[in-house]
């Protein structure tokens, strides 16, 4: 697929499983409404795409900005949603 840190992606949510701050407020991916995408290499994007997809029944609109870094040492993105 080219995209190096699918497994990565993978490990930390696995498709068909909700990730923990939605397990925990009791939603789901169904309920997410816009997400923003921070990625610290835009030449991911095409992956990274791919792997969004297996995530969301219907894609919810994005936003995605590259970035120098990330307060996570290493990240190579993040993603903040808003539910409804």
């Amino acid at each position: 697929m080219g995209f190096s840190e699918r497994t990565a992606a993978a490990q930390v949510c696995p498709p068909g499983q909700r990730p923990l701050q939605l397990t925990a407020a009791e939603s789901s991916l169904d309920n997410v409404v816009k997400a923003q995408v921070f990625m610290t290499d835009l030449k991911d994007f095409a992956g990274f795409d791919e792997v969004w997809k297996e995530f969301f029944k219907v894609p919810p609109p994005r936003t995605t900005v590259g970035t120098n870094g990330l307060l996570v040492k290493d990240a190579l993105g993040r993603v903040l949603i808003n539910r409804g």
